[in-house]
Protein backbone atom coordinates (compact mmCIF):
# COMPACT_ATOMS: atom_id res chain seq x y z
CA UNK A 1 0.00 0.00 0.00
CA UNK A 2 1.21 3.46 -0.90
CA UNK A 3 2.57 5.69 1.94
CA UNK A 4 1.33 5.56 5.43
CA UNK A 5 -2.33 4.94 6.40
CA UNK A 6 -2.74 8.69 7.32
CA UNK A 7 -1.52 10.00 3.88
CA UNK A 8 -3.98 7.45 2.32
CA UNK A 9 -6.84 8.43 4.52
CA UNK A 10 -6.33 11.87 2.86
CA UNK A 11 -9.11 13.64 0.98
CA UNK A 12 -7.20 14.51 -2.10
CA UNK A 13 -9.00 16.28 -5.05
CA UNK A 14 -9.74 13.40 -7.59
CA UNK A 15 -12.32 15.65 -9.75
CA UNK A 16 -11.25 18.87 -10.49
CA UNK A 17 -12.37 21.15 -13.32
CA UNK A 18 -10.61 21.05 -16.39
CA UNK A 19 -7.41 22.26 -17.31
CA UNK A 20 -5.67 21.74 -20.41
CA UNK A 21 -1.71 21.30 -20.94
CA UNK A 22 -0.99 23.82 -23.98
CA UNK A 23 -1.90 26.96 -21.56
CA UNK A 24 1.52 26.95 -20.17
CA UNK A 25 4.62 26.55 -22.88
CA UNK A 26 7.83 26.61 -23.20
CA UNK A 27 9.09 28.25 -26.65
CA UNK A 28 13.34 28.12 -25.88
CA UNK A 29 15.80 26.79 -23.82
CA UNK A 30 19.88 28.32 -24.28
CA UNK A 31 22.45 28.29 -22.26
CA UNK A 32 22.53 31.00 -19.70
CA UNK A 33 22.58 33.84 -19.64
CA UNK A 34 19.60 34.44 -21.27
CA UNK A 35 20.55 37.10 -24.16
CA UNK A 36 18.97 34.05 -27.69
CA UNK A 37 23.10 33.95 -28.49
CA UNK A 38 23.22 30.22 -27.63
CA UNK A 39 19.56 28.94 -28.41
CA UNK A 40 19.62 24.98 -27.90
CA UNK A 41 16.09 24.14 -28.07
CA UNK A 42 13.81 24.85 -30.88
CA UNK A 43 15.80 22.60 -33.55
CA UNK A 44 15.34 21.67 -36.47
CA UNK A 45 13.67 19.10 -35.88
CA UNK A 46 11.22 20.05 -32.88
CA UNK A 47 10.69 23.17 -33.54
CA UNK A 48 7.40 23.78 -31.95
CA UNK A 49 5.75 25.62 -28.59
CA UNK A 50 6.28 22.56 -25.66
CA UNK A 51 3.17 22.39 -23.80
CA UNK A 52 2.54 21.19 -20.20
CA UNK A 53 3.30 17.54 -20.18
CA UNK A 54 0.38 17.38 -17.79
CA UNK A 55 -1.86 19.95 -15.51
CA UNK A 56 -3.92 19.77 -12.21
CA UNK A 57 -7.08 21.93 -11.83
CA UNK A 58 -8.55 23.71 -11.95
CA UNK A 59 -9.14 23.76 -8.02
CA UNK A 60 -11.03 26.39 -6.29
CA UNK A 61 -9.37 28.05 -3.17
CA UNK A 62 -6.04 29.58 -2.97
CA UNK A 63 -3.03 27.36 -3.47
CA UNK A 64 -0.91 29.77 -0.58
CA UNK A 65 -3.77 29.60 1.87
CA UNK A 66 -2.47 27.66 5.26
CA UNK A 67 0.85 27.75 4.43
CA UNK A 68 0.35 25.63 1.16
CA UNK A 69 3.29 28.07 -0.81
CA UNK A 70 5.39 28.67 2.63
CA UNK A 71 7.07 24.78 3.08
CA UNK A 72 9.54 24.53 5.83
CA UNK A 73 12.26 23.22 5.60
CA UNK A 74 11.49 22.70 1.87
CA UNK A 75 13.27 20.00 0.99
CA UNK A 76 10.53 18.16 -0.24
CA UNK A 77 9.37 16.19 2.68
CA UNK A 78 5.45 14.72 2.51
CA UNK A 79 2.73 17.19 3.49
CA UNK A 80 5.41 20.47 3.45
CA UNK A 81 3.93 22.20 0.83
CA UNK A 82 0.83 21.82 -2.00
CA UNK A 83 3.00 19.66 -4.16
CA UNK A 84 4.27 17.38 -1.39
CA UNK A 85 0.61 16.77 -0.36
CA UNK A 86 -0.09 18.98 2.68
CA UNK A 87 -3.69 19.49 3.53
CA UNK A 88 -4.24 16.74 1.40
CA UNK A 89 -5.36 18.93 -1.87
CA UNK A 90 -2.81 17.21 -4.26
CA UNK A 91 -1.71 13.65 -3.90
CA UNK A 92 1.93 12.92 -3.99
CA UNK A 93 1.35 10.67 -6.85
CA UNK A 94 -0.25 13.34 -9.01
CA UNK A 95 3.12 14.08 -11.48
CA UNK A 96 5.11 10.84 -10.27
CA UNK A 97 5.10 7.78 -9.93
CA UNK A 98 5.49 5.71 -6.71
CA UNK A 99 9.25 4.34 -7.25
CA UNK A 100 9.78 7.66 -7.85
CA UNK A 101 9.26 8.90 -3.92
CA UNK A 102 11.80 9.64 -1.84
CA UNK A 103 12.90 8.72 1.88
CA UNK A 104 14.05 12.46 3.24
CA UNK A 105 12.76 12.42 6.30
CA UNK A 106 15.52 9.21 6.96
CA UNK A 107 12.59 6.89 8.29
CA UNK A 108 13.58 4.42 6.01
CA UNK A 109 10.14 4.10 3.52
CA UNK A 110 10.27 6.29 0.54
CA UNK A 111 6.92 8.59 0.74
CA UNK A 112 8.70 12.52 0.56
CA UNK A 113 7.54 13.43 -3.28
CA UNK A 114 10.41 15.67 -3.43
CA UNK A 115 8.95 19.28 -4.45
CA UNK A 116 10.70 22.68 -3.76
CA UNK A 117 9.38 25.78 -3.75
CA UNK A 118 11.38 28.63 -5.70
CA UNK A 119 8.90 31.50 -5.16
CA UNK A 120 6.13 33.49 -7.07
CA UNK A 121 5.20 36.53 -9.16
CA UNK A 122 2.40 38.31 -7.43
CA UNK A 123 0.29 40.54 -9.70
CA UNK A 124 1.91 44.13 -10.66
CA UNK A 125 5.04 42.69 -8.54
CA UNK A 126 8.18 41.10 -9.83
CA UNK A 127 9.60 37.63 -8.67
CA UNK A 128 9.62 37.05 -4.86
CA UNK A 129 12.27 34.33 -4.47
CA UNK A 130 11.57 32.25 -1.45
CA UNK A 131 14.80 31.80 0.98
CA UNK A 132 14.31 28.61 2.31
CA UNK A 133 16.42 26.34 2.42
CA UNK A 134 18.96 29.03 0.14
CA UNK A 135 18.23 32.33 -0.82
CA UNK A 136 16.98 31.48 -4.44
CA UNK A 137 17.71 35.44 -5.91
CA UNK A 138 21.20 34.57 -6.01
CA UNK A 139 21.24 31.91 -8.55
CA UNK A 140 17.89 32.55 -10.24
CA UNK A 141 15.33 35.17 -12.09
CA UNK A 142 11.90 34.82 -12.91
CA UNK A 143 10.56 37.11 -14.93
CA UNK A 144 6.52 37.31 -15.96
CA UNK A 145 4.81 39.91 -18.57
CA UNK A 146 1.75 40.54 -19.88
CA UNK A 147 0.99 40.53 -23.32
CA UNK A 148 -2.77 40.22 -23.63
CA UNK A 149 -5.10 42.07 -21.32
CA UNK A 150 -8.42 43.49 -21.41
CA UNK A 151 -8.41 46.54 -19.41
CA UNK A 152 -6.67 46.39 -16.64
CA UNK A 153 -6.59 42.57 -16.45
CA UNK A 154 -3.90 40.67 -17.46
CA UNK A 155 -4.66 37.12 -18.68
CA UNK A 156 -1.64 36.14 -20.93
CA UNK A 157 1.92 36.51 -21.53
CA UNK A 158 5.33 35.27 -21.45
CA UNK A 159 7.55 33.86 -18.78
CA UNK A 160 11.61 33.45 -18.17
CA UNK A 161 13.72 31.90 -16.15
CA UNK A 162 17.03 32.93 -16.27
CA UNK A 163 20.29 31.28 -14.04
CA UNK A 164 22.98 32.49 -12.72
CA UNK A 165 26.41 31.53 -14.41
CA UNK A 166 27.87 30.65 -11.23
CA UNK A 167 24.68 28.44 -10.28
CA UNK A 168 26.57 25.34 -9.83
CA UNK A 169 29.50 26.20 -8.06
CA UNK A 170 26.99 27.90 -5.13
CA UNK A 171 24.85 24.48 -5.42
CA UNK A 172 27.99 22.68 -5.08
CA UNK A 173 29.54 24.82 -2.37
CA UNK A 174 26.10 25.19 -0.34
CA UNK A 175 24.07 22.33 -0.98
CA UNK A 176 25.61 19.80 -3.06
CA UNK A 177 25.18 18.70 -5.97
CA UNK A 178 22.06 17.92 -8.09
CA UNK A 179 19.72 18.20 -11.01
CA UNK A 180 15.54 18.38 -11.34
CA UNK A 181 13.28 16.61 -13.48
CA UNK A 182 10.38 18.54 -13.51
CA UNK A 183 9.14 22.13 -13.78
CA UNK A 184 5.67 23.47 -12.50
CA UNK A 185 4.31 26.77 -12.71
CA UNK A 186 0.72 27.04 -10.54
CA UNK A 187 -1.47 29.75 -11.81
CA UNK A 188 -4.09 31.45 -9.35
CA UNK A 189 -6.92 33.11 -11.09
CA UNK A 190 -10.20 35.05 -9.17
CA UNK A 191 -11.06 32.14 -6.59
CA UNK A 192 -9.43 29.51 -8.33
CA UNK A 193 -5.66 27.81 -9.43
CA UNK A 194 -4.37 25.06 -11.84
CA UNK A 195 -1.04 23.62 -11.81
CA UNK A 196 1.20 22.80 -15.04
CA UNK A 197 3.84 20.70 -14.74
CA UNK A 198 7.27 20.02 -17.48
CA UNK A 199 8.34 16.75 -16.63
CA UNK A 200 11.86 16.38 -18.52
CA UNK A 201 11.88 12.39 -17.63
CA UNK A 202 9.22 12.40 -21.02
CA UNK A 203 10.89 15.40 -22.55
CA UNK A 204 14.43 15.31 -21.90
CA UNK A 205 14.53 12.10 -24.30
CA UNK A 206 12.89 14.07 -27.63
CA UNK A 207 15.34 16.87 -26.97
CA UNK A 208 18.23 14.13 -27.06
CA UNK A 209 16.76 12.33 -30.30
CA UNK A 210 16.00 15.83 -31.71
CA UNK A 211 19.79 16.81 -31.59
CA UNK A 212 19.44 18.80 -28.18
CA UNK A 213 23.13 19.94 -27.01
CA UNK A 214 23.06 19.57 -23.09
CA UNK A 215 25.66 18.64 -20.50
CA UNK A 216 25.82 18.46 -17.02
CA UNK A 217 27.98 21.53 -16.20
CA UNK A 218 26.04 23.80 -18.03
CA UNK A 219 23.60 26.13 -17.03
CA UNK A 220 20.17 26.56 -18.60
CA UNK A 221 17.26 29.26 -18.77
CA UNK A 222 13.80 29.10 -20.53
CA UNK A 223 11.42 31.61 -22.42
CA UNK A 224 7.48 30.78 -22.68
CA UNK A 225 4.49 31.56 -22.99
CA UNK A 226 1.25 31.46 -20.23
CA UNK A 227 -2.82 32.13 -20.33
CA UNK A 228 -5.46 32.25 -18.12
CA UNK A 229 -8.30 30.24 -20.32
CA UNK A 230 -8.87 27.58 -18.05
CA UNK A 231 -10.52 30.40 -15.71
CA UNK A 232 -13.21 31.95 -17.32
CA UNK A 233 -15.80 34.11 -15.83
CA UNK A 234 -19.87 33.61 -16.24
CA UNK A 235 -19.58 35.44 -19.75
CA UNK A 236 -17.12 33.32 -21.16
CA UNK A 237 -13.50 35.82 -20.77
CA UNK A 238 -10.55 34.59 -18.80
CA UNK A 239 -9.71 36.26 -15.69
CA UNK A 240 -6.86 38.05 -14.72
CA UNK A 241 -3.96 36.12 -12.72
CA UNK A 242 -3.53 36.83 -9.31
CA UNK A 243 -0.22 35.09 -8.88
CA UNK A 244 1.84 32.44 -10.31
CA UNK A 245 3.88 30.27 -8.33
CA UNK A 246 6.86 28.27 -9.42
CA UNK A 247 7.88 24.78 -8.42
CA UNK A 248 10.82 21.93 -9.53
CA UNK A 249 11.18 18.49 -8.24
CA UNK A 250 14.59 16.72 -6.75
CA UNK A 251 14.52 13.42 -8.09
CA UNK A 252 18.00 12.67 -5.59
CA UNK A 253 17.80 10.95 -2.87
CA UNK A 254 21.50 11.91 -1.26
CA UNK A 255 23.85 14.42 -2.70
CA UNK A 256 25.78 11.91 -4.65
CA UNK A 257 26.84 12.80 -8.27
CA UNK A 258 24.29 11.30 -10.57
CA UNK A 259 25.10 7.79 -12.63
CA UNK A 260 25.23 8.50 -16.47
CA UNK A 261 22.24 6.70 -16.82
CA UNK A 262 20.50 9.65 -14.30
CA UNK A 263 22.13 11.93 -16.20
CA UNK A 264 20.72 10.81 -19.72
CA UNK A 265 17.03 10.73 -18.24
CA UNK A 266 17.22 13.92 -16.91
CA UNK A 267 18.50 15.73 -20.52
CA UNK A 268 22.14 15.55 -18.96
CA UNK A 269 21.37 18.14 -16.42
CA UNK A 270 19.14 19.89 -18.29
CA UNK A 271 17.42 21.68 -14.99
CA UNK A 272 20.16 22.77 -12.89
CA UNK A 273 18.33 25.42 -11.44
CA UNK A 274 20.36 25.41 -8.30
CA UNK A 275 18.33 24.02 -5.34
CA UNK A 276 19.98 21.07 -4.40
CA UNK A 277 18.97 18.57 -1.62
CA UNK A 278 19.10 19.97 1.70
CA UNK A 279 21.71 17.86 4.06
CA UNK A 280 20.02 17.51 7.06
Amino acid sequence: MFLASSAVAAPYITNPDTCKDDRVTINTIERSPLDGQEIIYPTESLGAPIDATSCFGVIAGNDHQGGLSAPDPNIGQLNDGLLNGERGLISPLQFITQDQLLDLDGDGTATDPGWIFLGDVQQGRGFSAYDKPLDISTILDFTLLCTGSGGDACTSGTWSLETELNIIDIVQKELGRNAFDHLALVIKASNRYAIYDFDFNILAPQFLAAGGDFDFETPYSFTGTWNTQDFLNKKGKPQDFSHISLWVRDPLVQNDVPTPGTLALLGAGLLLLGVGRYRA
